[in-house]
């Protein structure tokens, strides 16, 4: 079918990817969880072609909300982003947590997209490769308040750096 593309092991890391959001959604308290992987228009950033652009591949959506417009995330542009393009941010290695009031003055671009599904808070940490480079961003996102954030993050995103390891 696709001659560079080992469609098996695809389907089976973001199947398994799938199944971990969702059931992390109650574990964090998250109601949205994304799973963000930046790309050059064709590659991967562990290519190490510089990064530039990311889609939202994967989410888990509480089961009373609804889904975002994949149109708005479709192929976006990092730049616009302004905690994407932190160095805080693509260099450490711990989660950022933020009130989306807090937001206006980190980044107003993801404010706007988080205040579109009723957002008050969100968490975001970096996926990395063996080597340490970023390949992706989890967000988790909640709407009931502003203190849902707990350390199982930290493990979901263990769980999905391990999927997608080569």
């Amino acid at each position: 079918m696709f001659a560079h593309i080992d469609f098996e092991k695809s389907k089976q890391s973001y199947a398994s990817a799938k199944t971990i959001l969702k059931n992390a959604l109650d574990e964090t308290g998250s109601d949205y969880i994304f799973l963000i992987e930046y790309h050059n228009g064709v590659d991967n950033v562990v290519t190490g072609i510089q990064f530039c652009r990311f889609d939202i591949t994967l989410e888990a959506v509480h089961e009373d909300l609804r889904y975002i417009d994949h149109a708005k995330f479709s192929d976006d542009i990092v730049a616009r982003y302004d905690l994407l393009l932190r160095e805080d941010f693509q260099t450490a290695n711990k989660a950022f947590y933020y009130k989306v009031e807090d937001l206006w003055d980190v980044d107003r671009y993801l404010e706007k997209h988080i205040l579109s599904i009723d957002g008050k808070a969100i968490s975001a940490i970096n996926l990395t490769d063996e080597k340490g480079m970023i390949w992706g961003t989890l967000l988790f996102v909640s709407v009931k308040d502003d203190k849902f954030i707990t350390e199982d993050i930290y493990r979901v995103r263990r769980e999905i750096e391990t999927i997608f390891r080569k």
